[in-house]
């Protein structure tokens, strides 16, 4: 059952990005809601990044991560989780830069680099990825990141 929910949120996710219509490039990444979410979470003020997030957010890595926060789940949901998460990416010295972005009304998508001690170790900075977000009155209700191919295969290679 967990395998057809990961596939359908996935799916789902992946769908709300090709459906945009006349998607436009946003001219200010800096301003963009999850990039302030990260800068907020990654210095470790988990409580702001929180505040630019809706109570039930749902969050997700592809393919998620064997970390005990998740608990062998596909992805996290609510604040509790979330912000778990990303306290625990803030004590690895983690930062993501969004680089493209793409935004049309309530749905983003973006290329992220992501930079921390666990791929630092491996000699993968920055570790390529791609994201998108579902955004309801100007935050963040959903989200889904997932390693670009190469950075799958840098990883691959580097673990072997």
């Amino acid at each position: 059952m967990k395998s057809f929910n990961t596939k359908f949120l996935a799916f789902m996710l992946a769908a709300s990005v090709v459906c945009i219509p006349n998607a436009s490039i946003a001219e200010g990444i800096d301003d963009f809601v999850v990039q302030k979410v990260y800068d907020a979470a990654m210095s470790g003020d988990t409580e702001t990044a929180l505040s630019m997030v809706t109570d039930d957010i749902f969050f997700t890595v592809l393919p998620a991560p064997g970390h005990p926060i998740w608990e062998g789940a596909p992805y996290l949901t609510g604040k509790k989780a979330v912000g778990a998460w990303w306290e625990f990416l803030a004590k690895d010295n983690s930062r993501l830069q969004i680089v493209e972005l793409t935004v049309d009304g309530a749905r983003a998508s973006f290329l992220f680099e992501f930079y921390g001690g666990f791929f630092n170790k491996l000699g993968i900075e920055p570790a390529m990825s791609d994201g998108v977000a579902l955004l309801r009155d100007g935050k963040v209700y959903g989200m889904m990141l997932s390693f670009t191919p190469e950075t799958i295969a840098a990883i691959e290679e580097a673990r072997n």
